[in-house]
């Protein structure tokens, strides 16, 4: 009867040290993932290189009014320009002038030319079409803020620089009412207006 006892303890302890046994996994095992799942990522997919142009600091949009109804692309390719009128609405300070673009699912490359003006004084701006948003605004801060007054009117342009070989469109909106509309690079009035959005301070 002793023995049997004897037996039943030694049976019973090593059950217990079996069930406290915990296997530690190999370092090799730990930091391989598993057959058809990615890994740790190590550096962002797809992350741009060019930066696309931010909105002047210190600055709030205004979207210019367009016509109701659906918009046409205008394609502007290397060496047109468009041009158009913007008239104030306001008296504030104009920090930058955007416009709406297409750019072909970011393919738009080249650069684009803002020249606007008051009368005889005008200022450039220029940026590079890669790292622009598709449907978005193409935002030219001004190279010296402008001071705009409610009713006057300003002329600006838009011009495709000489190395630009893929598409860029300007997405032109019918016009409102007594609005001056867009003029093309042959000339010819458009009879639409482009989508302008204007950055002033606040």
């Amino acid at each position: 009867m002793k023995r049997i006892v004897a037996i039943s303890a030694v049976l019973t302890a090593s059950f217990l040290v079996s069930c406290n046994k915990v296997d530690s996994p190999s370092p090799t095992s730990a930091q391989q993932p598993a057959a058809g799942m990615a890994g740790p990522e190590t550096s962002p997919v797809g992350t741009r290189t060019e930066q696309a142009p931010k909105a002047p600091v210190g600055s709030k949009l205004v979207q210019a009014p367009v016509g109701e109804g659906a918009a046409t692309a205008f394609r502007l390719t290397n060496g047109q320009t468009l041009r158009g009128n913007y008239v104030s609405d306001r008296d504030a300070t104009l920090l930058g002038f955007g416009v709406r673009i297409g750019n072909s699912r970011g393919s738009s490359d080249g650069s684009l030319e803002l020249s606007i003006c008051e009368a005889d004084a005008c200022q450039k701006a220029s940026i590079p079409l890669k790292g622009t948003i598709d449907n978005g605004y193409a935002i030219f801060t001004l190279p010296t803020p402008l001071e705009v007054k409610n009713g006057r009117t300003y002329t600006y342009s838009l011009k495709r620089s000489m190395d630009a070989t893929n598409s860029l469109a300007i997405w032109l909106h019918p016009a409102p009412a007594n609005a001056s509309t867009v003029v093309d690079a042959g000339g010819k009035d458009t009879g639409r207006v482009a989508k302008l959005g204007l950055y002033f301070k606040e």
